[in-house]
């Protein structure tokens, strides 16, 4: 199936992960208020969509916007966010039947806290926020956005629509830990808390190190837990999600050659909440 696609609009910055920029409007005393707003708009088109029903025409949008903020607290700096997503759907809904064109959706997007050091070795923030791991093959944020296509199925995995452009990416809570001393070596600690109903609520925690050179690249070790599922919610595709536990080595760079990039990942997956062995490899 070949799919045609035109951007018709594009709004303030980027949809991708950490390309909106702040705007301040205030500082003062080490004080400072800004705000940052990102949005896409898409007009899509296929002869022929998954569902064998025929062509499809469909558009999408959404606006993102964040008042971000910080201030001098002891040895380092408070800071946090607040920010509200508007997104919908229009046409005939997209090509795989998860939105039906029809989704108009206001929804709290961002309200975290956190507090950083000075120098940067400390940064611990909480709330409803992004996170990514590495390039995001494993976690890039919480982004599958489905609409009121699957209704039909008895289900409510409805979550906005704007499919294509994934507008929401923050997960319900966080707290997430930074550690980042002088030197080649950082680290993560993090437990995440999925709204999307679609991920039927999954909740996990898990570490992650990272060996950081200028010069040849970065390698990575994560590992992770699903702490908990909410089964037999959404589609209940994920209910053997719990207690599964998954481990990546990664790694990209250039090893010190110049107009080289190499990438690679490796991920080992086991466990889970079911009487069948689930062990598997990517």
């Amino acid at each position: 199936m070949r799919i045609h696609t035109t951007v018709v609009a594009l709004l303030a910055g980027l949809a991708t992960l950490g390309s909106a920029q702040a705007a301040d409007f205030y500082e003062r005393d080490g004080t400072t208020l800004g705000f940052n707003v990102d949005g896409m708009a898409g007009a899509f088109s296929t002869r022929e969509d998954y569902l064998g029903e025929g062509g499809k025409k469909w558009r999408e949008a959404f606006v993102h916007g964040v008042l971000v903020g910080k201030t001098r607290a002891g040895n380092g700096e408070l800071y946090g966010g607040l920010g509200a997503i508007a997104q919908g759907s229009w046409g005939d809904g997209d090509a795989g039947g998860y939105t039906t064109g029809r989704e108009r959706d206001i929804d709290l997007e961002d309200a975290y806290l956190g507090w950083r050091s000075a120098g940067g070795l400390l940064d611990f923030s909480f709330g409803r926020q992004q996170f990514q791991l590495g390039d995001g093959f494993l976690i890039a944020g919480d982004r599958i956005n489905l609409g009121k296509g699957l209704d039909v199925l008895g289900v409510d995995v409805d979550r906005g629509g704007a499919y294509y452009l994934a507008a929401k990416k923050s997960f319900g809570n966080t707290a997430i830990l930074r550690v980042d001393p002088d030197g080649p070596l950082r680290g993560d600690a993090f437990w995440l808390q999925s709204d999307n109903p679609y991920h039927q609520d999954t909740e996990l925690g898990g570490l992650n190190v990272e060996y950081v050179s200028e010069t040849h690249g970065t390698l990575g070790l994560s590992w992770m837990k699903v702490l908990d599922v909410d089964k037999g919610t959404g589609l209940g595709i994920f209910d053997r999600r719990d207690g599964m536990r998954i481990t990546s080595v990664r790694g990209q760079g250039s090893l010190g050659v110049e107009n080289l990039f190499l990438s690679f990942e490796y991920v080992d997956q086991r466990g889970g909440s079911t009487d069948v062995k689930n062990d598997a490899d990517a």
